[in-house]
């Protein structure tokens, strides 16, 4: 873990929020987005190796580890940062880019700029329990239980070596997930135990794990948007949203 943490530690200082208040977006700027989105995959990589026993891995191995790790850790990640910098001017932020943010309240729904807005119109229906789901699977939860960033990094740990749901692993990977795994469990049990002071923690570790089940909701919701989006041209499908649900 504490190699995960020194690489989260790097790669966060590149991607979180650089002051104190966010801009409230109206619409969400295709360029800006792609470039952040660009700058986000290279650095969560980069994490990834200073991971010892992720960068030993065959080059296989480390790409089906990379993309079943990008989509679910990036919800649980954004809306984190989210809580974490939130300002009085939005009152339920989503990071989007930078230090601009969706507002998550109400029934608006914010569209891409340079977009046909008829045509994004027809997909609302969709795009509105895409964000319900965002707010009561992840947001809520997630400020209840105000996770801390060992926890945050724990989960990235746990997302990542989740080796079984993975179609094509090695087997040596299944091994190396499972001794790490196991590893990681011992230093969060210590994490509760010596700095948190939590005896009795097994329900906060059930509400900390149940974020990484919602996030995969949260991610199956995106694909069906994206799915309908393709259908009317509002987006290109692959160079626009396959980073995030590749």
């Amino acid at each position: 873990m504490q190699q995960l943490e020194y690489g989260f530690n790097q790669f966060y200082e590149a991607i979180k929020p650089t002051g104190e208040e966010f801009t409230k977006l109206d619409e969400i700027d295709d360029e800006l987005h792609k470039h952040f989105q660009a700058k986000y995959m290279i650095g969560l990589a980069k994490m990834l190796m200073h991971c010892k026993q992720f960068a030993e891995l065959d080059f296989e191995d480390k790409i089906l580890l990379y993309k079943h790790l990008k989509p679910i850790f990036n919800q649980i990640e954004r809306l984190y940062s989210s809580i974490q910098y939130k300002t009085e001017n939005i009152h339920i932020p989503m990071l989007i880019y930078d230090n601009s943010a969706v507002d998550l309240e109400g029934n608006e729904i914010v569209h891409f700029k340079n977009r046909d807005k008829e045509s994004f119109a027809k997909t609302r229906p969709l795009w509105l329990p895409f964000r319900d789901k965002l707010v009561n699977h992840l947001y809520v939860p997630m400020n209840e239980i105000k996770l801390t960033l060992h926890e945050l990094i724990y989960l990235c740990g746990q997302i990542l070596w989740s080796t079984q749901e993975i179609d094509g692993i090695s087997s040596n990977a299944h091994q190396i997930a499972k001794e790490i795994t196991d590893q990681i469990s011992s230093e969060l049990h210590n994490y509760y135990m010596y700095e948190m002071r939590l005896v009795n923690y097994a329900p906060r570790l059930v509400k900390m794990i149940k974020l990484i089940d919602g996030s995969k909701t949260v991610v199956n919701a995106l694909n069906d948007v994206t799915i309908i989006s393709q259908v009317y041209n509002i987006f290109d499908f692959k160079a626009d949203l396959s980073d995030l649900v590749s």
